[in-house]
């Protein structure tokens, strides 16, 4: 009897303290699943944001590549329309360089000697901007490959002279001259109303500008980029090439932006 007695003393003695032991385990067991369970949610929440950044870079990709695209069939569309594409005097300038520049001058024309030497000190064929920057029609039919680099600028001789020698003369070795016996040079005279005195009563011309006369046009718009051309080329020499290109830059950065728009 009293082995019993003691036994169930034990009994009650030890379930006193084994309570509280068991609660404790409980909790830490709960406090670990706890805390495995933050991290689940912690690295599935980054992993959803991972996703979502990538999802949104492929959507602004995906958007860039719809404008791009959108631009270029837009541009396609209006290629016809392009006001100077019927000049094919103007085709390999168009093709090959970023930026052209009309020329309007004469060798007779005493305002166009200052003008023509300062293009010629800034841009002739043995500067060394001319070498990288400026187009050579001489290399460009030389070099029939597919890989040839657009120049930044080509220079297009629209004449005022009297005869094909004088022209032809006057000219430098990296000007593309409009021919003079063709129809076109009266013709891109009439497009942008420059000419000398002397022709506007055989041109009917309601003269806009006279020789000399640099303008500056962009060659994916044909749009003109300035008609001081020649102001920039005796005020800021070499740089105003510079400036053309940025000239150019902005203008079709317009144009994207509206083509985007529409």
């Amino acid at each position: 009897m009293r082995r019993s007695h003691q036994n169930r003393h034990f009994a009650k003695k030890g379930s006193k303290y084994a309570f509280p032991s068991m609660l404790l385990c409980s909790s830490k067991s709960i406090l670990k699943v706890s805390l495995f369970l933050l991290t689940v949610v912690f690295v599935i929440r980054q992993s959803r944001k991972r996703d979502l950044l990538i999802s949104k870079s492929e959507q602004q990709q995906r958007r860039a590549s719809i404008g791009m695209t959108l631009s270029s069939n837009l541009r396609l569309q209006h290629h016809d329309e392009l006001p100077l594409l019927k000049y094919q005097s103007l085709s390999i300038a168009f093709k090959h360089a970023e930026v052209i520049a009309l020329y309007f001058a004469a060798s007779w024309c005493s305002m166009s000697t200052p003008v023509s030497d300062k293009i010629e000190s800034c841009f002739g064929p043995d500067t060394e901007i001319a070498k990288e920057r400026v187009l050579n029609i001489e290399k460009v039919k030389s070099d029939e490959s597919s890989s040839f680099k657009k120049k930044d600028l080509a220079i297009v001789y629209v004449s005022s002279d009297s005869n094909v020698e004088e022209q032809m003369e006057y000219s430098r070795s990296n000007w593309i001259d409009v021919p003079f016996d063709s129809l076109e040079r009266s013709n891109l005279k009439r497009h942008f109303r420059v000419c000398a005195k002397i022709e506007i009563d055989k041109l009917h011309i309601n003269r806009k500008a006279e020789i000399p006369s640099l303008i500056i046009i962009d060659s994916l718009t044909h749009k003109t980029l300035t008609m001081n051309g020649k102001s920039d080329v005796l005020s800021r020499g070499r740089s105003a090439l510079d400036y053309w290109i940025q000239l150019k830059d902005e203008l079709r950065a317009s144009e994207d932006e509206e083509i985007s728009i529409t």
